[in-house]
């Protein structure tokens, strides 16, 4: 994580103008966003000791078991060679790790292909459009790997006799998870 100290460094980076203006915006809005959220991370992304990008992650101010991937970045000569992929699955290790986050969201622009198609590999389906912006919402549900002290094996019974659950691994399987949720799910 970027320490207040580090933002700077964010605003030395490399975008393309168009990149910016159509789907990022600013970097000093990013970073005084970031600064000013009591609960945003900012992260940056290093390669050989150098940064090349960055994204921002924070809960959901209405729901803490979701967190929202904010803004992502890799600067101009770093983009293409599977970074992406690589970040993104950085990200979902990531959130993984914090306690009872079991959702992650994000905005991202309908015309950006290579976000789209980047976002749908890691598993994310798109969930509703935001009007006030016209972006995508995509989510993604996280599977709950193994029954834990914290959920009432009262769930987990019912879980598994109504199918939801592999009761061998105790795995959410992807269809029945993805009719829960109103989605219908398409391995990516």
């Amino acid at each position: 994580m970027l320490g207040d100290a580090e933002f700077d460094r964010v605003l030395a980076l490399d975008f393309p103008t168009d990149q910016l203006d159509r789907y990022l915006g600013s970097l000093r809005d990013i970073v005084a966003a970031v600064r000013n959220g009591a609960a945003h991370h900012l992260v940056g992304i290093e390669e050989d000791g150098a940064l090349v990008g960055f994204y921002a992650i924070h809960p959901d101010r209405r729901d803490t078991s979701r967190w929202w991937l904010g803004w992502f970045g890799i600067d101009r000569p770093h983009q293409g060679g599977g970074r992406g992929g690589r970040v993104i699955a950085d990200v979902l290790a990531r959130l993984k790790q914090i306690p009872f986050c079991r959702e992650i969201r994000l905005l991202v622009s309908p015309d950006n292909a290579g976000a789209l198609r980047l976002y749908r590999r890691a598993g994310f389906l798109v969930h509703a459009m935001a009007h006030e912006t016209s972006e995508l919402v995509m989510r993604l549900v996280l599977a709950v790997t193994r029954p834990s002290g914290q959920v009432p094996a009262r769930f987990w019974a019912n879980a598994i006799l109504l199918a939801v659950v592999d009761a061998r691994s105790c795995r959410m399987g992807l269809p029945v998870a993805a009719k829960l949720h109103g989605e219908v799910a398409h391995p990516p």
